[in-house]
């Protein structure tokens, strides 16, 4: 990932990178989306995450029409203003990719996993 900009939140800035844990591009199969998988696999990676000892994650998701970054944004994650141009890459050239830009999300792992129980109630009902 290139330098922040001075632009970027001051919470992403301050974060010690050695506390924080790197996630790439999670996904759910259409056809299974809504029933909740996607915050379990959420929840047990920052689950780990913290068993490492680690306190907050960064996660890089596509930018368009992105399931991930509601989620993200619903266990509070915080979009980075910059993002990765990855048109020269195999994957958008061959069309597998819905974008061809990524972006960044970070957030505390803790409060996370809080919201993360709170979507699964909903789920349980």
């Amino acid at each position: 990932m290139r330098q922040l900009s001075k632009d970027s939140p001051i919470e992403f800035r301050n974060i010690e990178f050695s506390d924080a844990w790197y996630m790439s591009e999670l996904g759910v199969r259409t056809t299974h989306r809504g029933q909740g998988i996607g915050s379990q696999l959420i929840g047990q990676r920052l689950t780990r995450i913290l068993k490492f000892r680690c306190h907050h994650y960064v996660m890089r998701t596509a930018t368009k029409d992105s399931n991930s970054i509601r989620i993200y944004k619903k266990i509070g994650a915080i979009e980075v203003p910059e993002h990765q141009d990855v048109s020269d890459s195999k994957q958008v050239q061959v069309q597998k990719s819905q974008s061809t830009a990524r972006v960044y999300l970070y957030g505390r792992c803790k409060e996370a996993l809080r919201e993360i129980k709170e979507i699964q109630k909903v789920h349980t009902k």
